[in-house]
């Protein structure tokens, strides 16, 4: 089906990207046959990786990968007995970017019960070279990448940045 399809094109572009960024990664793979409707694809590696994504993405994230991830796709039988795929990834981390965590634990100390999107968006603009400079800040890259194109900016009202960086600021890890 078109969506296993997906799933495996999933996992093929993340094994070579990981192959073209890390070249001189050890890397053992084993595939497993759980059960006639579930394969396992393990990944090892030698050490666990922890990685920055591209900023043209726009994700304010970084990216652990545990010395074992694993990819398993399954067929599981969903409501009303529709037949579902699952693919379950586990050992692939999504962590907040680190000057996100510090600015949004700097902020609520120095604006205190004024914590809000529009106090924090104001002191971003007035503060943001200081904190976060755009020649070693991804979350200050990100922003920039996002915000400095102009068809973005023209459109985008002021209460739509504000929550552009309040989103940042509360990204959470993902496991």
């Amino acid at each position: 089906s078109q969506v296993v399809l997906t799933a495996c094109d999933f996992v093929e572009g993340f094994l070579r990207g990981l192959e073209a960024h890390l070249p001189d990664a050890q890397v053992a793979t084993q595939l497993i046959e759980n059960q006639p409707s579930s394969v396992t694809l393990q990944v090892q590696l030698l050490n666990s990786v922890q990685a920055t994504i591209a900023t043209r993405s726009r994700i304010g994230y970084d990216v652990l990968l545990r010395d074992e991830v694993s990819f398993t796709l399954s067929h599981q039988k969903g409501a009303s007995d529709r037949q579902e795929v699952c693919l379950q990834i586990n050992g692939l981390e999504f962590w907040p970017l680190e000057d996100s965590v510090q600015l949004r634990k700097t902020l609520r100390e120095l604006l205190g019960d004024d914590f809000t999107r529009t106090s924090v968006y104001q002191w971003w603009e007035e503060h943001k070279e200081e904190v976060c400079p755009v020649n070693s800040s991804k979350l200050r890259w990100v922003i920039e990448s996002i915000l400095g194109l102009r068809t973005v900016s023209a459109v985008t009202p002021p209460k739509g940045k504000e929550k552009m960086l309040w989103g940042f600021l509360h990204a959470r890890r993902m496991v």
